[in-house]
């Protein structure tokens, strides 16, 4: 037998008895990425977007479950109206949701 092959077949053997009891948790990781994390991730840039383009007159929904109409477009917050004038400055990272009626 070729010698070759012969120490293919020992790297092999020794690849296989080393790393055999890491394959499980290399595939948890795997799954855990494509799973979870990318998803949650992609969803944040998706609401990091919509942030960019809110418009005046759009309702939203506050981390507070405050709901009100933007009324005033800031650098880093919103004025949200709430009810007959009734108005909140509140930051970007304060909203929760986007209605889009």
């Amino acid at each position: 037998m070729p010698a070759l092959f012969t120490d293919l077949a020992l790297f092999a053997d020794t690849f296989v008895t080393k790393f055999a009891p890491a394959i499980p948790f290399l595939v948890l990781f795997v799954s855990y990425y494509f799973f979870f994390y990318r998803p949650q991730k992609q969803a944040e840039l998706r609401f990091k977007h919509a942030l960019v383009m809110v418009t005046i007159g759009q309702r939203v929904i506050t981390r507070g479950g405050v709901v009100g109409v933007i009324v005033e477009i800031l650098p880093n917050s919103f004025v949200i109206e709430l009810y007959d004038g009734a108005k909140m400055e509140i930051i970007k990272e304060g909203i929760a949701t986007l209605l889009h009626e």
